[in-house]
């Protein structure tokens, strides 16, 4: 089965699957619902520990392989006996075209976004509300793990994301007390 059709079978069937990422030096795997996608990107509800978390966007381009077996069946068994099955869906209208309109969207929002580059050689992790969204890349207010404001914006450019994650447990948490 080819890869946008294993997604798109695996969102229309609201099924618990394992992504496993890889672009460059990194490799990376990610649990959770595929809720929407695109021939470019997915909108991932990501999980942790039992807990539904919050959205990822991922390039389609880093998903080397789709898992969903007998431990992914487990998990969503345990995810509708524990009651956070019917967390699982989308709150928020994310236009999947290119990574302008990803963040375009998001920027709508005024949730607090964390764009990361996981490869090795390039790696970051900025956490902050998208200031400006430009043809090749964003701008995000950074701030610290004191919850300090940077004074400057920092811009990411669209072709070093690997992954953007919003409305999740820990930026939402962690926004309210910024300074």
């Amino acid at each position: 089965m080819k890869k946008l059709e294993k997604i798109e079978k695996l969102k229309n069937e609201k099924s618990y699957c394992m992504l496993i990422r890889k672009s460059g030096d990194f490799q990376e795997n990610t649990t959770g619902y595929i809720l929407a996608f695109s021939k470019d990107f997915i909108v991932l509800q990501e999980t942790n520990n039992f807990r539904i978390d919050g959205y990822l966007i991922i390039p389609v381009k880093t998903i080397k392989s789709i898992r969903r077996n007998k431990f992914e069946k487990t998990i969503q068994k345990i995810h509708h006996k524990e009651g956070l099955y019917s967390r699982v869906g989308i709150k928020h209208k994310i236009d999947l075209t290119s990574w302008n309109s990803v963040c375009k969207s998001i920027k709508k929002t005024k949730l607090c976004v964390i764009s990361e580059c996981e490869n090795p050689k390039q790696e970051y992790f900025c956490i902050g509300n998208i200031k400006r969204v430009n043809k090749k890349s964003l701008s995000i207010q950074y701030f610290d793990g004191t919850g300090k404001l940077d004074s400057f914006n920092t811009k990411h450019y669209f072709k070093e994301i690997t992954k953007l994650a919003f409305d999740d447990i820990y930026a939402n948490t962690f926004t309210k007390y910024t300074k």
